[in-house]
């Protein structure tokens, strides 16, 4: 055999020097693992201990899943949504276009369920990986051959893949996992031996071997029967190593025990560190591979399993047992014998042939302790009883429950950061790519307000070129209550548009109200609300479109062909909510104005309707609009910015006379 490069030497002991180092929190993840799955009998401490299965009788109340269980879907639940902002004037046109590329990218490529997996992993062992890359996780052979071809991997896209901590080693001397300050990081890849050797992008692989004796996975890993079925199967099967590394600008890839490289070339793209992102939610000073939170309550769980095997045996010992004597015969033994009874024992010598034996009762204290337990439990794994569906100890009130709910939220609110950062990493390298490898046009969809209506939108990579900040609109990646999420697109509309905030904001009104819209899930928002440019362009606007325009302090001019009766009903009401509500007194003047030219308006009306020699219908015109917004302007949801209410008077002055009658001027 030809002796080895020294490359390979080299980074065959760099391997081994990172794989020493992390062998006993490997273990401890592997532990993790089977904790959460159940088999968590034995001391938490011992080295030697057999998580495979659980001791018969043992009692396991499995804290540690139903916490995994409640946290991942707590801070990841559905697809974030992201905003993008230019970092340059030039690039301030091209930020719309790119913040929708990576909308729609974000389902494309199924990012969701890769976040979901390296949340989990972040939990059992320290850190969860996504890397990050263009068309395959593996190169395509010269001839078309597909079949290594990860299916989470589209061609001709970015994809995220999760990747196994126990397969991502970073280098020894780095303190940071997120590689700030890695010389290189090391991926462990398994591959059968046969598609390494026929695919050309691959060099050096004439002699290369199988240095995998059964299967995809690491042997201590399996379970005896996988291992035999792997060996049934006769697969041969090549782990190799595709090493980053940053200081030389290479992507090296190795395989234990062969004499040469199987590759090494230049980083294939120009990107803001590794090709990888990484999530950790514990830190601790100078600590590469810090425990995680559930090392934190482990052995606590492993007391709380042992207190209550100790109860359910003292239990089962406690229940009724009678004692007899030798003299009672068998047929009235058996008749003893029922369900509640749990033993008959023979032989006693007593004064009474059949009596009770007694038993001793289990101590009140093992109940506190038990609470005591669980109490710790919640302290170490930052999830208290409320958040797992029960009732928390202590909490004697709705008031002192949602206490203990708002400070556990600030743990999961620092989770949910957490994982909005790494999205945010994730995204920015996202783009990198694109801009460099998207070299056919690419085509996106874009949802309208109307249910079924869509954009298309192409795209080349020049268009998407620049410099932007990208950042997650918070928690829109977390869970929401329905209904609370339309209170507080209520009480946001409150607040915008009260007259004061609105004025001084330049707050859009009729977008405020579409957002209010879409938390109510209505469907065909433009036909219900206009776009803004056409509203200002309406001949004659809709009057409480006109309401929320006059709350804002515009001016707002008054149509010849307005239905002034109509619009003079909306303003009133309008009128009387703005200044029952004490707002600035400019806003009630507004409305003083706008009404007095609608009374103005009907004046000139009748006056050339006179002169005409035509009776008239004054404030009536054609096609007027008498309704308000719908859903906003009438009862139903009187409650927005309290500009709707409802109580004008029931009718209004048909002709001059009656209208000076009746006061004229202002109402």
């Amino acid at each position: 055999m030809a002796s080895k490069q020294n490359d390979v030497i080299k980074w065959e002991d760099r391997v081994d020097v990172a794989k020493d180092l992390r062998e006993e929190r490997e273990d401890d993840w592997k532990e993790n693992i089977n904790w959460y799955q159940g088999f968590q009998h034995g001391d938490a401490g011992e080295e030697q201990q057999d998580t495979s299965v659980n001791q018969p009788n043992q009692v396991t109340m499995n804290i540690l899943r139903s916490n995994v269980q409640r946290i991942i879907p707590a801070i990841y639940f559905r697809d974030p949504k992201v905003l993008v902002a230019p970092k340059r004037e030039q690039d301030k046109d091209r930020a719309p276009l790119v913040e929708s590329v990576l909308n729609y990218t974000i389902p494309q490529i199924g990012l969701k369920n890769q976040i979901k997996r390296a949340i989990t992993d972040a939990q059992f062992c320290t850190f969860g990986v996504i890397k990050i890359g263009y068309d395959s996780e593996f190169k395509i052979n010269e001839e078309g051959d597909e079949s290594e071809q990860n299916i989470d991997a589209t061609p001709g896209f970015v994809w995220n893949l999760r990747v196994s901590p126990f397969d991502l080693y970073l280098d020894p001397t780095a303190r940071n996992l997120d590689g700030s300050d890695a010389e290189y990081i090391m991926q462990r890849i398994i591959r059968p031996l046969k598609d390494v050797k026929a695919d050309k992008y691959y060099e050096n692989t004439g002699n290369l071997t199988a240095n995998m004796e059964f299967g995809p996975r690491r042997t201590e890993d399996l379970l005896d029967s996988q291992i035999e079925a792997i060996r049934k199967s006769n697969r041969e099967m090549v782990e190799y190593w595709e090493i980053w590394d940053r200081r030389k600008q290479e992507v090296v890839l190795m395989a234990p025990g062969h004499d040469r490289l199987l590759k090494k070339v230049p980083w294939p793209w120009v990107m803001d560190g590794f090709p990888f992102e990484t999530i950790t939610f514990n830190y601790a000073t100078d600590q590469l591979y810090p425990r995680n939170d559930i090392e934190n309550y482990k052995s606590l769980q492993d007391v709380l399993n042992k207190t209550l095997t100790i109860i359910q045996e003292h239990t089962l010992r406690s229940l009724p047992k009678l004692g007899v004597t030798k003299n009672v015969q068998p047929d009235v033994i058996s008749q003893l014998k029922n369900p509640v009874v749990d033993a008959v024992i023979k032989g006693f010598q007593s004064s009474n042939d059949i009596f009770s034996i007694p038993h001793a009762q289990i101590n009140p204290d093992s109940y506190n302790f038990l609470a005591m337990i669980r109490d710790g439990i919640n302290i170490g794994s930052s999830v208290n009883e409320l958040q797992r569906g029960g009732i928390p100890r202590g909490a004697k009130t709705a008031t002192a429950a949602a206490l203990l709910e708002r400070n556990a939220n600030v743990r999961q609110d620092e989770w949910v950061d957490t994982v909005q950062d790494m999205l945010r990493n994730i995204l920015r390298k996202d783009l990198q790519l694109m801009q460099q490898e998207y070299d056919e046009e690419k085509v996106i969809r874009i949802a309208g307000n109307q249910q079924g209506v869509f954009e298309f939108r192409k795209f080349t990579k020049e268009e998407i070129k620049g410099e932007f900040d990208i950042e997650i609109e918070p928690f829109s990646a977390t869970p929401r209550n329905r209904q609370q999420e339309r209170q507080d697109e209520l009480t946001l509309a409150n607040l915008t548009l009260n007259p004061t905030v609105a004025q001084q904001a330049g707050v859009n009104a009729v977008e405020t109200i579409k957002d209010v819209y879409k938390a109510f899930e209505k469907k065909n928002i433009d036909k219900l609300i206009p776009a803004q440019e056409a509203v200002e362009a309406q001949e004659s606007k809709d009057p409480a479109i006109e309401n929320l325009l006059l709350t804002t302090g515009a001016d707002v001019e008054v149509s010849p062909n307005d239905d002034d009766q109509a619009h003079m009903q909306v303003h009133l009401e309008g009128r009387a909510s703005v200044e029952a509500a004490g707002v600035d007194p400019q806003i009630v003047q507004g409305f003083d104005k706008h009404i007095q030219s609608h009374r103005n308006n009907i004046i000139q009306k009748i006056q050339r309707a006179q002169q005409g020699g035509q009776p008239g219908q004054p404030g009536i015109a054609p096609g007027g609009n008498l309704s308000a917004v719908p859903g906003l302007g009438g009862r139903p949801n009187a409650q927005i910015g309290n500009v709707f209410q409802p109580g004008a008077p029931e009718s209004f002055p048909v002709n001059e006379d009656e209208f000076n009658a009746q006061g004229g001027g202002i109402f």
